[in-house]
């Protein structure tokens, strides 16, 4: 299909970026490399972010929701 003027259109773009399968802020003990909560504690949200911080060595806060203690 063509753009104006019979420019060719532009290539469609994936705007969500792609994640590796192993996330690189799961330290090999279940810890989490950019934050002081354990791993399988991370939401989805948590896990992107602190996989983003530790990716690119970012220096800012966390954002891991609490989880409810059982007793």
């Amino acid at each position: 299909m063509s753009g104006v003027n019979g420019s060719a259109a532009p290539a469609a773009v994936d705007p969500v970026p792609s994640t590796s399968a192993e996330p690189t802020g799961q330290a090999d003990e279940g810890r989490c490399r950019a934050c002081p909560h354990p791993w399988a504690e991370h939401g989805a949200l948590d896990a992107r972010f602190c996989d983003a911080t530790f990716a690119h060595s970012h220096d800012r806060g966390c954002i891991c929701r609490p989880v409810a203690r059982r007793a």
